[in-house]
């Protein structure tokens, strides 16, 4: 027989799991319709909806794995910007730092949506920080777009353009360009930070499959936390990825996620940096 939609088993729940991130890879490489074709095949072996598929929880299939020496950020070392004092805050932190960790959330996109961004995830190495933080913790500042008045929407986005524009900043992504395209979605509000190229950028999905060589399977890439796992031995909590991130308010466990969705990008760096520094590599990022 041949290996068709049709023949994609999705009776158990691990193979859910697959098929969901399948879907969602899918529906990142700008391919619905793909993803909409897949989800019915498994909906109708499964007896559950395509949305159901789509919308997996993996933290029933990931609850057995190990949390030692799991990755996380203090209370202490993260800051919530919501408002124009707070958003100061984070002008003045951006405007002194020499590397930036960018990351963002939205509420999971479908078949027929394609969902902006609710939360921005900037990590400053404490070095650079207008605030210290714990220990050599990067400061994390976690933007609620979805909250910020005028004001504070437009010190955020002038901070943002400086340090992508500036020579003296490097900013820092796993898979950049599905961030930054989310970041363009942010125009429709006056925004400005997603539709100007950013000037310095590693992205670190790319260093780490470059450092795979001819070992990494064509056209498959590993996410950032069995990488994070790989090259520092830290294991990262994912439960919260796909969330419902335009909810308010935030729960503290989806801050928590948040903010070390993004430090993690800081360490994952610095261990590539050392054991691998020639897949390091910059480059400038246009908007699509």
């Amino acid at each position: 027989p041949g290996r068709g939609m049709g023949t994609v088993r999705a009776s158990d729940g691990s193979s859910q799991l697959r098929l969901s991130k399948l879907a969602q890879h899918l529906i990142a490489q700008n391919a619905p319709r793909a993803a909409e074709q897949l989800l019915k095949g498994a909906s109708v072996q499964s007896g559950a909806s395509a949305e159901e598929i789509f919308h997996r929880n993996p933290s029933a299939e990931s609850a057995t794995s190990s949390a030692q020496n799991l990755f996380t950020v203090a209370a202490s070392d993260f800051e919530v910007v919501s408002d124009l004092e707070s958003a100061r805050a984070f002008s003045l932190a951006a405007s002194s730092a020499t590397l930036l960790a960018l990351d963002a959330e939205w509420k999971p996109d479908t078949v027929q949506s394609n969902n902006p961004p609710s939360l921005l995830q900037l990590a400053i190495p404490s070095s650079h920080s207008s605030k210290d933080a714990s220990g050599d913790s990067p400061l994390v500042w976690l933007v609620d777009l979805d909250c910020l008045c005028r004001p504070a929407s437009e010190t955020v986005d002038a901070a943002l353009c400086a340090a992508f524009r500036s020579p003296d900043v490097v900013v820092l992504g796993f898979s950049f360009k599905a961030d930054f395209e989310k970041l363009r979605a942010l125009s429709a509000r006056g925004w400005a930070c997603g539709i100007k190229p950013v000037r310095r950028v590693i992205d670190l999905r790319e260093a780490c499959d470059a450092a795979e060589g001819p070992t990494r399977t064509a056209g498959v890439s590993i996410g950032l936390a069995a990488q994070l796992q790989k090259w520092t031995g830290q294991s990262l909590d994912k439960h919260e990825q796909t969330s419902d991130w335009s909810r308010r308010p935030l729960s503290a466990r989806q801050l928590s996620y948040a903010a070390a969705d993004a430090a993690c990008l800081v360490t994952l760096h610095d261990a590539l940096r050392a054991a691998r520094p020639d897949v390091i590599v910059e480059r400038e990022v246009w908007p699509s």
